[in-house]
């Protein structure tokens, strides 16, 4: 085994070999960015089908491409019953704006996105936004 000294940031493997406690980094093969490790998205469900209510809560960042994690546990819940009502609780996520932005579509609209759901069910979903930015909007309107 041949041992490198790299400038920048560990690998998973020597991270793990040399016993760094710091946030672990990932160099990304497309274009060299660095990425957290730690901006995993935590998913949790709550059904109640006496009340036809499910309640979709998701933790951590929250990007234009996880978002589809989002949209896949929505519509197996979705699924559950017919005339579900949706919640998306995204107030303790960090998501970007145009991730938000499709989700305050599929509200509107009523229906998940067609990759995710080709026979477009009817889907009601409300979004509760993060507060973060909905502090930022408030700013802005005050301004």
């Amino acid at each position: 085994m041949v041992l490198r000294e790299s400038h920048f940031a560990p690998t998973l493997d020597e991270a793990d070999a040399n016993g760094h406690s710091k946030k672990l980094q990932r160099r990304s093969q497309c274009r060299g960015r660095l990425y957290n490790l730690n901006s995993k998205l935590n998913i949790v469900v709550r059904v109640d089908l006496d009340h036809a209510r499910a309640k979709v809560i998701a933790k951590g960042h929250i990007t234009v491409h996880s978002v589809n994690a989002l949209y896949v546990v929505a519509k197996r819940a979705n699924s559950l019953r017919a005339g579900l009502d949706l919640e998306l609780d995204v107030s303790h996520a960090r998501v970007d704006e145009a991730a938000l932005k499709m989700l305050q579509t599929s509200s509107e609209t009523h229906h998940l996105p067609a990759r995710i759901d080709p026979q477009q069910a009817p889907c009601t979903i409300s979004v509760l936004a993060p507060r973060r930015q909905a502090a930022a909007a408030t700013t802005r309107l005050a301004a």
